[in-house]
């Protein structure tokens, strides 16, 4: 292992500039720039690959946790509710994939941190 350490830590794998680190998301922990400018690779400004709001200017707002199913949200500004329902159905009619284990905790998580019981109407709201 010690041969390993050594010999793939000289291959540098992201291409840093001299005396500055490396620019990471603090809501999906990636790298921000890995790729030239206007690259594919490059993350998004203002959101993550899950479509939700990277930060929030409000400090009452809070933000769903990462990684959200894809399509929930999208550019950190929309919500559609037609594939939240969809994957509120996914969910509790299916369960969680082998590949969708993160996605489907961190969805859970938003659905019950934003759902209010209103036992007197007979109605769950989120």
């Amino acid at each position: 292992e010690s041969f390993w350490c050594r010999h793939c830590s000289i291959i540098p794998l992201v291409k840093e500039e001299p005396g500055r680190k490396a620019q990471t998301c603090s809501c999906c922990q990636t790298i921000m720039y890995p790729g030239p400018e206007n690259s594919p690779l490059n993350h998004k400004k203002g959101y993550c690959a899950d479509g939700v709001k990277q930060s929030s200017k409000a400090a009452s707002e809070e933000l769903p946790p990462w990684p959200q199913p894809r399509g929930i949200f999208s550019e950190g500004r929309m919500f559609h509710p037609h594939m939240f329902l969809s994957t509120v159905q996914h969910v509790f009619m299916q369960g969680p994939g082998e590949t969708d284990l993160l996605e489907t905790e961190a969805f859970s998580k938003l659905l019950i941190s934003r759902t209010e019981v209103h036992e007197s109407d007979n109605m769950v709201l989120f």
